[in-house]
């Protein structure tokens, strides 16, 4: 949920940083803890993310071309954003692209999360997104 809150209200996260790591590879607070956070004392306690280099970071020609064409680059993604599933759709003269994802999407409707969350009156919704 965090990825996706940055991704559509624009990045915020604040570093935060450590003497003992180049600028570059500096983890960042995690939000939430990091508003709350009203003395020195309660920063130093608030819950750091580490680094990661695929995060946010397809500028980066060597990560796209990882998250992009890589032979683990579905991984990356799943790593990277927490998504439980990924495909790229990118097979030459495929008449029928998006097939794996609407097989994913159809049995994850009833499997026990779906079903559980439908019991207690809410909506289960896959989403894709090109």
């Amino acid at each position: 949920k965090q990825w996706y809150q940055r991704r559509v209200h624009g990045d915020y996260r604040c570093l935060k940083p450590k003497a003992s790591l180049n600028s570059e590879n500096w983890p960042h607070f995690e939000m939430r803890g990091y508003r709350a956070a009203k003395t020195k004392s309660e920063l130093q306690n608030v819950q750091e993310v580490k680094f990661d280099k695929y995060f946010f970071n397809l500028e980066d020609p060597q990560v796209f071309d990882e998250m992009m064409y890589g032979r683990h680059r579905e991984n990356i993604w799943k790593g990277a954003y927490g998504f439980d599933f990924v495909s790229i759709n990118d097979k030459k003269d495929s008449c029928l692209p998006w097939t794996e994802c609407y097989k994913n999407c159809f049995e994850a409707e009833f499997q026990s999360f779906a079903r559980k969350c439908k019991e207690k009156g809410g909506l289960f919704k896959c989403c894709l997104s090109t």
